[in-house]
């Protein structure tokens, strides 16, 4: 090989070195970008789920809360319905105590209202996904589904004390002011006690779906609970406002 022809190979070789280099650097640089990228990503993801939890976890203690006391409630009203029954079976003689009764326990339908915003918020907003833990996933999911299902059961009890069969039946034959009759109906007693028998099946189906919400509710606490701890997760309520409102300004 000539001498011209050696150093043109050489120089030739070097500028190859030389792009291969610059490739070499190009692409580390952007795999890092990326790589950093998707690292940010990721953190920003898990402080997120954290704040999630431990609004979850809020939720449920105020959800048990109030399933604790909608279930004494309606442990009392199924008591005191069954007591009505049994008084109307002789109305002249019981009026005052089925008028007491029934203004105490017949008067009103207080329904339960679940607190899951935050649940809410992460099905809508898509971020259900950022849940790590797939057996807390499901368990929100079988929640879900308590939480329909109770709002259901309630919507039917309301439904049936606020319909026209129910108020009928005292347009027509009951004063509600002192629980005189206004009719002579010899049926009345009969068509009394079958509407509160009804009513009272729908509370006995409205109080077993608070009871088994209360269940998969306590469940879920606990599962969470074991999962703040594993993770060391732990909040003061006005931090995690503070975090809410950062991380999470819609919920």
């Amino acid at each position: 090989m000539k001498p011209n022809q050696a150093k043109t190979s050489t120089k030739a070789s070097i500028r190859w070195f030389d792009y291969i280099f610059v490739f070499i650097v190009i692409f580390a640089s952007l795999y890092l970008t990326f790589q950093l990228k998707d690292y940010n990503e990721y953190l920003n993801n898990r402080k997120k789920e954290e704040v999630y939890l431990a609004r979850l976890y809020e939720d449920f203690n105020k959800d048990i809360e109030q399933l604790q006391r909608r279930i004494k409630i309606y442990d009392e009203k199924i008591k005191n319905i069954d007591k009505l029954k049994s008084l109307l079976n002789n109305y002249e003689a019981n009026q005052d105590s089925i008028k007491i009764l029934y203004n105490q326990y017949l008067d009103y339908t207080f329904l339960y209202n679940p607190v899951n915003n935050t649940f809410e918020y992460l099905k809508t907003g898509g971020d259900l996904k950022l849940i790590e833990n797939e057996k807390f996933k499901v368990l929100l999911s079988e929640l879900d589904k308590s939480y329909k299902s109770v709002i259901n059961a309630g919507q039917i009890l309301e439904d049936f004390r606020e319909g026209a069969i129910w108020n009928n039946l005292f347009i027509e034959y009951i004063d509600l002011e002192t629980f005189d009759k206004i009719s002579s109906d010899p049926s009345l007693n009969i068509k009394f006690k079958n509407l509160v028998t009804i009513y009272s099946k729908h509370s006995v189906t409205y109080f077993l779906f608070l009871q088994g919400t209360l269940k998969k509710t306590i469940e879920a606490k606990e599962l969470l609970e074991t999962e703040l701890s594993s993770r060391n997760i732990s909040y003061q309520k006005d931090e995690l406002d503070d975090e809410l409102e950062e991380l999470l300004p819609d919920l």
